[in-house]
């Protein structure tokens, strides 16, 4: 007969609790693996996307430059997709139809919230700028609101500059508060939708090369400024920038005043970057750039 003493048998219960315990953890692992696989699923009629890493989903790729990730993205799978953000599945909407679709003509349903130093680069620009400037605002007085109109390659070269940089190309996140249906896809009441403003701005439908800056575009034969249905900086809908009208008047106000006293260029040798710093907006690198005092008669302020 085999005697066991308490000494022999109580390694064996402390690794047999181990194992119990590596089990049970093992197997919870399992079913969160599992029960994350099954939520990261598509329902049926939702956008097609990328494949998602189970539990990160897809947020690494919009790790950088996510605005140009997302209309690449879209060359793939269509102008409407969707993404798995950690698990919160996403609609990204992409080109100026779609945006317009869902954000004027089902502005209730997509109203929703979720739980420039470039132009200088073209010296003939800056240069017709000033001209434009000085033949309105003569004797150095200072820009009005009034003198917008008057000044219609000004207004493009602003409209551009917002075209080429949007400030937040990737606009106010949204979401449905009702079923909707979009390009033949059923989405879901509460989901989050992301507005690819950058794909808009980018759409070679509305855009003729639209990764050249040119404020010729804002402009008709005759030089009178026109305005572009596929231009939303601001967003459109119920959700677009409350602020639009003013930004646009500090904007041209500031703009006018600063390139009618100075000349702006880089420093020599310096190599200019449009490259932006990736944020909750974009923002331009650090650079330096030099002021030049213009020779002109401006009033004592």
């Amino acid at each position: 007969m085999v005697s066991l003493t308490a000494a022999s048998v109580a390694p064996v219960s402390r690794a047999m609790a181990l194992l119990s315990v590596g089990c049970l953890a093992a197997a919870l692992m399992a079913y969160l693996l599992v029960r994350q696989l099954v939520k990261q699923r598509r329902p049926p009629g939702f956008p097609p996307g990328p494949s998602p890493i189970p539990i990160i989903g897809n947020i690494f790729s919009l790790a950088t430059e996510p605005h140009v990730f997302l209309k690449r993205q879209s060359e793939v799978h269509g102008q409407i997709f969707s993404l798995d953000l950690g698990g919160i599945m996403t609609v990204v909407l992409n080109g100026y139809d779609c945006v317009k679709e869902c954000l004027y003509h089902q502005s209730e349903v997509f109203a929703d919230r979720p739980s420039l130093p470039l132009f200088k680069k073209m010296t003939k620009m800056g240069e017709r700028v000033h001209r434009e400037i000085d033949s309105v605002l003569t004797n150095g007085r200072a820009p009005t609101l009034e003198d917008k109109h008057k000044m219609p390659f000004v207004e493009a070269v602003l409209h551009e500059i917002l075209r080429f940089c949007n400030i937040v190309p990737l606009g106010i996140f949204r979401a449905t508060s009702q079923e909707a249906k979009v390009n033949g896809y059923t989405i879901p009441k509460g989901t989050m939708v992301i507005t690819n403003l950058y794909s808009v701005h980018f759409d070679e439908k509305y855009w003729n090369e639209p990764g050249v800056f040119s404020p010729q575009r804002f402009l008709d034969s005759s030089g009178n400024f026109v305005r572009r249905e596929a231009f939303l900086p601001f967003s459109l809908g119920k959700r677009h920038c409350l602020g639009e009208q003013l930004a646009r008047m500090e904007m041209f106000l500031f703009f006018t005043t600063l390139l009618q006293r100075f000349h702006l260029q880089f420093p020599p040798g310096t190599v200019p970057t449009v490259t932006p710093k990736l944020g909750m907006t974009l923002q331009p690198k650090h650079y330096s750039i030099c002021a030049i005092r213009r020779q002109q008669k401006v009033p004592n302020s």
